[in-house]
């Protein structure tokens, strides 16, 4: 996997993880609004030769939102956030060491 490739995997999972903890977030919001279902992210992945497309959709359930469900899920989302963070400041370091080998 080339350096881009791994920076765009964590670009996707930042965005992937920013949405789940908005779409949990909401949810929280809502747990007292009568008739309220759940909303969910349910991303896709499709490979079309050498490209990747990653979508990402907002999708209600049919359960009501749960303080708790909703709790873990935005602390999951948070460390995911987190780990690709880190990934990226990685691959800024190893790309900066790459570069000054070459030079």
């Amino acid at each position: 996997m080339s350096i881009g490739n791994a920076m765009a995997t964590a670009v996707s999972g930042l965005n992937n993880a920013a949405l789940t903890y908005r779409t949990a977030a909401h949810n929280v919001v809502n747990v007292r609004t009568e008739g309220f279902k759940a909303l969910e992210v349910r991303t896709e992945t499709h490979v079309a030769g050498a490209a990747t497309v990653v979508r990402r959709h907002v999708v209600e359930t049919e359960r009501p939102a749960d303080y708790a469900r909703e709790a873990i899920t935005m602390i999951q989302a948070r460390i995911s956030y987190s780990a690709n963070a880190q990934v990226i400041t990685s691959l800024g370091k190893l790309s900066g060491a790459l570069f000054d080998i070459k030079s």
